[in-house]
């Protein structure tokens, strides 16, 4: 087991596992502008976004049975992040 110290920033503690993600990975060449059509770019945010939002407010609301409402308030501001233009 790896142990990592550092400066806590809240009267809590937590634990869990730590994942390292290989940042090696080759993703290609990014696909030429005129062989993308911003219509499908769009429709492909507007499903992950609404993903994302579905998902935090899954979380939101487990986080609000688990520590409380006012805890679980942080969640309101990543979903309206989902908004911010």
């Amino acid at each position: 087991m790896t142990e990592f110290d550092g400066v806590g920033v809240t009267p809590r503690t937590g634990h869990g596992i730590a994942r390292w993600h290989d940042r090696t990975i080759d993703l290609g060449e990014p696909p030429a502008p005129e062989t993308v059509d911003p219509g499908d770019e769009l429709a492909m945010f507007e499903r992950a976004r609404d993903v994302a939002r579905a998902a935090l407010e899954r979380d939101r609301d487990r986080a609000s049975e688990r520590v409380g409402e006012a805890e679980a308030e942080i969640f309101d501001a990543h979903i309206q992040f989902l908004d911010d233009p």
